[in-house]
């Protein structure tokens, strides 16, 4: 998951939190955005290597360093509106 602290356009979903109450916030370039996790991760499953991956494979986490074009049009929706 994204903390404070990691870097900006870090996404870490996680196998441990599947089926439970969580969300993510993270920055990819300007956009903001906000997810339930499990949506996210159905989401991006088949765009990305997120369950397929090594990573989530032995120990449940993937990160994105950053949004391919084609992630973030499969996320749009989840973009955070600001004050025009």
């Amino acid at each position: 998951m994204w903390a404070a602290g990691d870097e900006p356009a870090s996404l870490w979903p996680s196998a441990p939190a599947l089926g439970g109450d969580h969300w993510l916030a993270f920055q990819d370039q300007d956009p903001w955005y906000l997810a339930p996790h499990d949506e996210l991760v159905s989401e991006v499953h088949g765009i990305t290597p997120c369950q397929t991956a090594e990573s989530w494979l032995s120990g449940g986490n993937y990160s994105f360093p950053g949004l391919s074009s084609e992630t973030s049009a499969a996320l749009k929706t989840f973009r955070v509106k600001g004050r025009d």
